[in-house]
């Protein structure tokens, strides 16, 4: 937000040439924030990860209706309007299509809300807010403060913004050229479009480096088995058994976790005797070994002596490795004397005894002759398997790592193959990620309806509508087909460029279109027109921009792919709208030329521009020339 300030301010010193008009606008910049923070507060009452980013967003956004009246002020001051008839001249003659800008860019925003992604659809409600919010400051602050700054400014003093009068009339000169020039070049981009994928990887969006998604690839490698599992639910043990059967036999698990398979699954009578036999036998151990008898050496030894010709006529390097230790024994044990070769064998013997009674005892303590049940396991791990109601859980891992949408289908198709009723974190992953991609989809196309509705109570004219419409409509194709050429993925926070383009790509036709509707003749965009959509167009960008230094993976591709998204709106506002405008008007030229030529002739003839048709028949009046 400080980078994105700083950022805009600059631009304004930049367009507007001087310091006066940047801090009258930044004045009323701030104010229309501080606005948008108590609407925030009264609305969401909270900001998350991504509508913590609305103040840079508002600030590249909402100065735009400032400009467009500030530049349409200062250029009636230098053709001798004072400062009270310029400030409302200025609100007549620009504001119509500001208000439509900001009411389609709010538009925008507010379509967010129809998505199941509930960061984004709060970031649409208070940004989309915060808009509406700005344009009232535009009006309502900003002339209280020009008025207060100019009262005693003299017109020569004021600076001229940016004209740019050779881009502009050689646009005008040679339009068709131009046009297809721009055209071509939009094509070559366009055509990559359909090659833009959608990432549906939650860890994208992570910033590089967190600890938690190291964390996360080190599991999975030193495991071999994913954090994430499907839940699949049983009505019985039986069920929970013949379920884990059947999924362990697909090529996308690794394996299944349940506690159905540690209980018998039927009453086997054999069996039930045999383990009743032991465990009478066993109840019979005492509770301590007894004393030690004692020990022979000389017998020990024979024995072994006995083993190993034994040994001598087996085969094997199991045998000649046993051959080995025993002569190593009886090596060390004829180096001691009697004493100590008691002590030791005694000892060995105590050790050995004592060790097996403890495991028997500990065997005697299992073999109870009843089947293992439910209520022998430990109360948390029935509570984590088994519910109050009688449900038994089986968590399925898959053997890839799901995070990325090939794995994960197959893995989801597969589960669901043998229960469509599973859940667990993947497949709710999956579903929510491709509801959030429809309703993205489905709002860029409501914010595109909505755009042309309120472009049709603006102009009245489906032919003025539809050519306000070009910025946003080919800037998407240009933006989707710049992605596909340099390979940037669209994903759960950016894919709200679909509905946010639609809404602020088309504030720079509404401000050519009505420039064009204040002209007569050849068309050639008016140095205001240009200034403002100039201008406005970069100070937005700087806003989406600042959000590319954050570390937030998401919050940055959705900074770079709005920047490049209104950065593809203002090469057709400013190149290839011109140019289809003045192609459109070179038939009414002719026209105004004829009936010009007919009135120096006719003796009667009205000498009066009142009566030549209006570009494109628009139906509402036609303001004064502003002298461009």
């Amino acid at each position: 937000s400080i980078l994105s300030f700083v950022g805009v301010t600059l631009l304004l010193i930049w367009g507007l040439r001087g310091i006066r008009y940047p801090l009258l606008s930044t004045i009323t910049m701030a104010i229309g924030m501080a606005w948008s923070f108590g609407f925030t507060a009264l609305t969401i009452g909270h900001l998350n990860i991504l509508s913590v980013s609305f103040a840079a967003m508002l600030i590249g956004i909402g100065v735009d209706f400032s400009i467009v009246i500030l530049e349409r002020y200062i250029e009636l001051r230098h053709e001798g309007y004072n400062l009270l008839d310029a400030l409302g001249e200025s609100a007549v003659s620009v504001g119509p299509g500001t208000i439509t800008a900001a009411v389609t860019t709010a538009a925008g925003f507010f379509t967010a809300v129809l998505t199941d992604f509930t960061g984004v659809a709060e970031l649409g409600i208070i940004a989309g807010g915060g808009i509406l919010l700005f344009v009232v400051a535009a009006f309502v602050v900003q002339p209280a403060l020009i008025a207060i700054a100019d009262r005693r400014m003299r017109p020569s003093l004021i600076p001229n913004p940016l004209e740019a009068n050779g881009y502009r009339r050689l646009l005008a000169r040679h339009p068709v050229l131009i046009g297809m020039a721009t055209t071509a070049a939009i094509a070559f981009f366009a055509v990559r479009a359909p090659d833009v994928k959608y990432d549906y990887n939650l860890l994208n969006l992570q910033a590089q480096g967190l600890d938690a998604v190291e964390v996360q690839h080190r599991i999975f490698q030193q495991s071999d088995s994913s954090l994430l599992f499907a839940v699949s639910l049983a009505d019985s043990a039986e069920q929970a058994r013949e379920l884990k059967k059947k999924f362990l036999a697909l090529p996308t698990v690794h394996h299944v976790e349940e506690i159905a398979s540690v209980l018998p699954a039927h009453a086997q009578e054999e069996t039930q005797l045999y383990v009743q036999a032991v465990h009478s036998l066993l109840e019979r151990l005492p509770e301590a070994s007894a004393a030690s008898k004692g020990v022979d050496p000389s017998q020990i030894g024979a024995e072994l002596e006995k083993l190993e010709s034994l040994l001598e006529r087996a085969d094997g390097s199991l045998a000649e490795s046993a051959l080995t230790e025993i002569g190593r024994f009886l090596d060390r044990l004829d180096g001691l004397d009697d004493a100590t070769q008691v002590k030791l064998l005694r000892d060995y013997q105590s050790r050995l005894t004592g060790e097996l009674l403890q495991r028997f005892q500990g065997l005697a303590a299992v073999s109870h002759p009843e089947p293992v049940c439910i209520e022998d396991l430990e109360a948390p791990l029935v509570r984590r398997f088994l519910s109050a109601r009688g449900k038994w859980l089986l968590q399925v891992y898959p053997k890839k790592q799901i995070w990325d949408l090939e794995p994960l289908e197959a893995f989801i198709t597969e589960i669901r193959s043998i229960d469509p009723e599973a859940t667990g974190t993947p497949l709710q992953t999956y579903e929510a990620s491709r509801s959030i991609k429809r309703s993205y989809e489905r709002a860029g196309v409501y914010a595109l309806f909505a755009a042309f509705g309120i472009l049709m109570l603006d102009f009245r004219s489906v032919r003025l509508a539809l050519l306000a419409l070009l910025p946003p409509v080919v800037g998407t194709a240009l933006l989707f087909g710049v992605m596909g050429f340099f390979h940037i993925q669209l994903n759960p926070a950016n894919m709200i460029v679909l509905p946010l383009i639609m809404g602020i790509g088309v504030d720079g036709g509404v401000h050519v279109v009505h420039d064009s509707l204040h002209q007569r003749g050849r068309y050639q965009i008016g140095s205001t027109a240009f200034s403002a959509i100039l201008v406005n167009t970069l100070t937005t960008m700087v806003g989406f921009g600042s959000m590319m230094i954050a570390n937030h993976r998401g919050l940055y591709s959705l900074g770079l792919v709005l920047t490049l998204g209104v950065g593809a709106c203002l090469l057709v506002s400013l190149i290839l709208l011109p140019a289809v405008l003045a192609v459109l008007a070179r038939g009414r030229a002719e026209v105004e030329e004829l009936e010009h030529q007919a009135d120096e002739n006719h003796p009667f003839a009205l000498h009066s521009s009142e009566t030549a048709p209006h570009f494109l028949s628009h139906e509402t009046p036609v303001a004064a020339s502003t002298g461009r």
